[in-house]
């Protein structure tokens, strides 16, 4: 179904730029008047006259005057592609619609870079349900008038859906604004689950999405609070050896497993600290190393889990460097907006060889669809650092839980 209210934005867009490339010639040239009969050779005057009467037309005779000004400038030079596409801008307000494509489909070929003949060709297009040719435009639009990309992105986005084939040939070509558009698709579009099928589809191709693509979609679902449907989403997106090593904690060992968060690790690096795998091949190669200065706030690692309602143990290994007494702690919480703590491990007070921990904690029968894995710090009001290693992190599900 065509969004009147989407056309109606591309048309301001379009009366806008009309209006800017009218009062930019009307500067840059000699505006219309006596110094037209001073030169009347000079194709590029009539034709920055005819843009600049086109921009201000309010009635037909204006209308007219901009149609005398632009036929002349072709008469003069034939390769004055503005006065041709001015031509059909006036056909169109003039109620012809026939001629006005004609007239800027030439344009259009004439000229790939002028927008404001792409936008009203990629706008009549959608209007014809011409997805290929809209899409068509757009690209044209996206690569070379890039300013117009925040105007141009919730029009497409809106007839995603609808163009979705049209869409996924121009995303397959891995255009220049595909990561920025996709980013948005999945931030507004009204059904996500085109966002889904679009990427899926990509996947099939040379052009496969990337972790960045995968990673907005999820973050969508997961805003939406949509967490099993994202999850089951995310699973399909693993190769078969790391779908048959899937458990509650996904790679809990940080060997490093293929996926995108939240369902796998989202490891920060920040003012206060970071977190990273350690594969250095010493005694705490294969584990999560953290640096935290115990005053900062960073976030370290998190990552999001699906549990079912039920009793669970919580369990793992750590080792620290440094005073870690209070400073870091693995937590589980529901990730509903109530923020419900279901387990807090704290790191271990001293430097020790590897200590294994655990936790028991309970999943309530609502309220908390999905579980936020986090390694928290609780800063002080000094700077005291510290490293801490962890491994072989599990959330089992206890018996007769």
């Amino acid at each position: 179904m065509i969004s009147k209210g989407a056309l109606a934005a591309a048309a301001l867009i379009l009366a806008g730029l009309i209006i800017r490339d009218g009062v930019v010639g009307h500067a840059l040239e000699t505006p219309p008047g006596p110094a037209l009969s001073l030169q009347p050779a000079d194709a590029r005057v009539f034709a920055a006259a005819a843009n600049a009467a086109l921009a201000k037309a309010k009635s037909a005779s204006d209308l007219r005057r901009a149609s005398d000004l632009a036929t002349r400038a072709l008469a003069g030079d034939a390769t004055q592609v503005g006065a041709l596409r001015d031509l059909g801008l006036i056909a169109s307000r003039g109620g012809d619609p026939a001629m006005a494509l004609r007239r800027l489909s030439l344009a259009g070929r004439l000229s790939p870079l002028d927008g404001v003949t792409h936008l009203w060709l990629m706008t009549h297009h959608l209007a014809a349900a011409d997805y290929g040719g809209a899409f068509a435009d757009a690209d044209d639009l996206l690569r070379h008038a890039r300013e117009l990309t925040p105007s141009l992105t919730p029009l497409l986005v809106a007839y995603a859906a609808a163009g979705r084939d049209a869409l996924e040939s121009r995303l397959a070509t891995n255009p220049p604004w595909r990561a920025d558009f996709v980013s948005a698709l999945a931030a507004q579009a009204p059904d996500p689950a085109v966002v889904e099928t679009i990427l899926s589809d990509l996947a099939e191709t040379p052009a496969k999405p990337t972790p960045a693509e995968w990673t907005a979609y999820f973050a969508r679902r997961v805003k939406d609070q949509a967490y099993e449907l994202a999850y089951l989403d995310w699973l399909r997106t693993l190769p078969p050896a790391a779908l048959a090593k899937a458990r509650s904690v996904y790679d809990g060992d940080f060997a490093g497993a293929p996926g995108v968060p939240p369902f796998n690790w989202r490891l920060g690096e920040g003012l206060g600290g970071g977190a990273d795998l350690d594969h250095t091949g010493g005694p705490s190669a294969g584990a999560l190393h953290a640096r935290y200065d115990g005053y900062g706030t960073p976030e370290l690692a998190e990552q999001l889990l699906v549990l079912a309602p039920g009793s669970y143990r919580f369990s793992g290994q750590a080792r620290v460097s440094g005073d870690a007494s209070g400073a870091l702690a693995w937590t589980l919480t529901c990730a509903e907006d109530s923020g419900v703590v279901l387990a807090r491990v704290p790191a271990p007070g001293a430097p020790d060889d590897w200590r294994a921990f655990s936790a028991d904690l309970q999943v309530p029968e609502s309220g908390c669809a999905a579980q936020w894995l986090r390694l928290t710090p609780s800063p002080t009001d000094h700077v005291r650092p510290l490293e801490l290693w962890s491994r072989g992190l599990a959330v089992d599900r206890k018996q007769g839980g």
